[in-house]
């Protein structure tokens, strides 16, 4: 875990804007979902999928890239909407390191 951890804070300053925007809100209680069909989209939503809370789109490019980088992994699949939450090392604020000056 600790690697795991170190790994997290070396790559928190290499995410885009719109991926720590994404990172920022699930760690406030947003969920980020996809619709799993043809025309399938992300989005993330207040309080979790079909809470009433308020819904934000969330470009495929990005949701992919947060994937592939580790800081989000699938959490729930209930067709047609599959959620997804940070992996225990994104689920917290990263800590500003030496680098960071």
């Amino acid at each position: 875990r600790i690697e795991e951890k170190s790994m997290a804070n070396t790559r928190s300053h290499h995410l885009t804007t719109a991926q720590q925007h994404v990172v920022e809100r699930m760690r406030s209680g947003w969920a980020l979902s996809l619709t799993i069909t043809l025309t399938g989209h992300y989005w993330l939503q207040q309080g979790g999928p079909g809470r009433g809370g308020a819904t934000e789109p969330v470009h495929a490019n990005t949701a992919n890239a947060l994937h592939k980088r580790g800081v989000i992994q699938p959490m729930r699949h209930a067709f047609p909407v599959e959620e997804f939450t940070l992996t225990a090392a994104w689920r917290k604020p990263q800590q500003e390191t030496s680098d960071d000056v």
